[in-house]
């Protein structure tokens, strides 16, 4: 039988994956941005279109992440245990940050269609707000709205 999560074990999980997630954004934006250094530009009506459709798929996502982040989290029940919590919580994240990794990847495939770098702005952009919300403890105590008894136990690298 598998020996349960430590707290850091599973802030370890929460930042790999988490991690991995803004990776992926980062390095196809990377792959995009050398394919295009020797594209020409499309000059087309649906290169505009696309950027107008980028801009909105950026906003919706934003908002529909804050929104759905904050649904899920207010859904947690404050009664049962921490590592209860704790896995509720891995999954609001992991949702919110698969909202957001939409329009970054989204970004990369304007850029790459329309052999504009301009696109590539949403993907860094996206990859700031990445940074901005990665979990850490102090976050996770303050949106779970931890006890004491809790905060400790979440503080405590070994504890179960």
């Amino acid at each position: 039988m598998a020996s349960p999560l430590t707290s850091k074990q599973y802030l370890l999980q929460l930042h790999l994956i988490y991690g991995a997630q803004a990776f992926v954004i980062l390095m196809f934006g990377a792959v995009v941005f050398v394919i295009n250094q020797s594209a020409e530009p499309s000059e087309g009506p649906y290169a505009n279109l696309m950027i107008y459709i980028l801009a909105a798929v950026v906003v919706t996502s934003l908002t529909a992440a804050h929104y759905i982040f904050g649904v899920m989290v207010r859904r947690i029940d404050r009664e049962i245990v921490l590592k209860g919590k704790l896995q509720k919580y891995l999954t609001a994240v992991l949702v919110r940050s698969a909202v957001l990794e939409f329009p970054g990847l989204f970004a990369s495939v304007v850029s790459l269609l329309s052999g504009s770098q301009i696109p590539l702005i949403a993907v860094l952009f996206i990859l700031v707000v990445f940074f901005r919300l990665r979990p850490t403890t102090a976050q996770i105590i303050q949106e779970l709205n931890l006890s004491l008894q809790e905060k400790g136990m979440l503080e405590n690298p070994e504890s179960t």
